[in-house]
């Protein structure tokens, strides 16, 4: 590993492209060192428990378990970066400037390597669009044509390359209204959203997290603090359970569903049980979370409430 990431329990990284120390985590004297003479990893760190201090405001994270590659967002340098155990944190590159801001939500894959992310825009609804990334191409467009005035936060896609997206329209607690819709990308950089047709109004509220399986997507509703699952041969909704919080999701290869939110990282079991993870740990709010199946590890980001108190990218083992 590069010598810019020195000693330390080293977490998943979703960090900021900024300068060499928001790329450190903090050393920790009772911890292994990274030997600055090397470019690998001293074999003695643990790569399951780690704590990295980001530069910049860090939300949505993608696992490529195939390349072992962490993919996340920096929303204040307005970035894509990765991750990976020997070369640290790289900046793919800049994602488009929005007039509204920037605020990029989940990460998803395409069969073609193009990584899809929302963006959530914080003031006019101009903003609110989708972003395309190539990253071998270190290239990224806004796609045009898509309703202004819906927030997305969750996507996610299908084996066979189905696009699902979560939203809300509606600003402030009440006045929220969520859907699940589907999106088909133009050759031509446009998109289309169609939002998906249920037999009876679900009510969702402000939909925040989602992940696509095959045959369901289910998606946290954080106003109601519920998710929900959706059947995908019907569109047929049930609540699969409560949470205590909820923010963006990721799925374990067991079933159970991992989400965050205030105060910590949550667990759902498909049949409705919640536990909370890592209970020995404070956490303020945790956005983005991924899980690397081969490392039987779970990465999440710590979003700092406290001013001058930057994100952490954390890392802990989990086997399932």
């Amino acid at each position: 590993m590069r010598a810019a990431l020195v000693s330390i329990l080293w977490c998943a990284a979703i960090a900021a492209c900024g300068d060499d120390g928001g790329n450190k985590a903090k050393p920790d004297a009772a911890t292994p060192t990274i030997d600055a003479a090397t470019p690998v990893i001293d074999a003695a760190v643990d790569l399951t428990h780690q704590s990295i201090e980001l530069a910049g405001g860090a939300n949505g994270l993608y696992w490529d378990d195939a390349a072992h590659t962490l993919y996340l967002t920096d929303e204040n340098a307005n970035t894509l970066l990765t991750y990976t155990d020997a070369a640290g944190i790289a900046t793919v590159t800049a994602l488009p400037v929005e007039a509204s801001g920037s605020n990029p939500g989940g990460i998803t894959r395409l069969a073609s390597g193009t990584l899809l992310t929302p963006n959530f825009a914080m003031g006019t609804s101009a903003g609110n669009t989708l972003f395309t990334v190539d990253p071998a191409a270190k290239t990224s467009t806004a796609l045009t044509g898509l309703d202004g005035s819906h927030h997305r936060i969750g996507i996610g896609v299908t084996s066979t390359g189905a696009i699902y997206d979560t939203y809300f329209a509606g600003m402030g607690a009440g006045n929220q209204t969520g859907s699940v819709a589907t999106i088909v990308v133009g050759a031509d950089g446009s998109a289309t959203e169609t939002d998906l047709t249920f037999a009876v109004a679900p009510g969702f509220k402000k939909l925040v997290g989602m992940i696509v399986t095959d045959d369901a997507v289910f998606v946290t509703d954080q106003t109601q603090l519920k998710v929900f699952k959706i059947a995908l041969a019907d569109n047929t909704v049930t609540t699969v359970g409560a949470v205590t919080s909820a923010d963006l999701m990721t799925l374990l290869p067991g079933g159970d569903l991992i989400t965050g939110g205030t105060g910590g990282v949550r667990r759902l079991t498909q049949a409705g049980v919640e536990t909370t993870l890592f209970t020995g740990e404070t956490f303020d709010d945790v956005h983005g979370n991924a899980y690397d199946p081969t490392g039987k590890r779970l990465f999440f980001i710590n979003h700092s409430s406290t001013a001058g108190t930057k994100d952490r990218l954390e890392v802990r083992p989990l086997a399932n």
